[in-house]
């Protein structure tokens, strides 16, 4: 079994298994279009979502600036919350992406999935890396 393996191959003794148990989730529809009924977007429309928390360490004013080079059939939605939020719209107003950059609220755990369904793609922050 899994824990005599790696009491063996880590010369652990005692190890104790824990398990991340999370409750059910109704299944997603692959059809859903959530951020395009939320926007009146074109259903061919392509999304790039960024969630959780909006910090200039997390790379946010690269990523909106990265906004102004995305196809013309794609945008990127933020969803999430923070003290730069006003902060970064005025960088979306400023470069004149305000139809490219959308924002939301923040969403519950239960709602994410629902949320991610039909993405196309989704940055993802590394620290002091910034968004990759």
């Amino acid at each position: 079994d899994m824990k005599r393996y790696f009491e063996k191959k880590y010369f652990a003794k005692n190890m104790v298994t824990v398990m991340n148990s999370l409750p059910k989730q109704r299944a997603v529809k692959n059809n859903e279009k959530l951020f395009h009924e939320i926007f009146k977007l074109d259903l061919a429309t392509k999304v790039v979502l960024y969630q959780g928390g909006l910090g200039w360490r997390r790379g946010m004013k690269q990523l909106i600036e990265s906004a102004q080079y995305y196809p013309k059939d794609s945008v990127l939605v933020i969803m999430g919350s923070g003290e730069i939020l006003g902060a970064m719209k005025e960088i979306a107003k400023k470069l004149n992406i305000i139809d490219k950059v959308k924002f939301l609220d923040p969403v519950s755990q239960q709602k994410l999935p629902r949320c991610r369904s039909r993405l196309s793609s989704g940055p993802r922050s590394r620290g002091r890396l910034g968004v990759l």
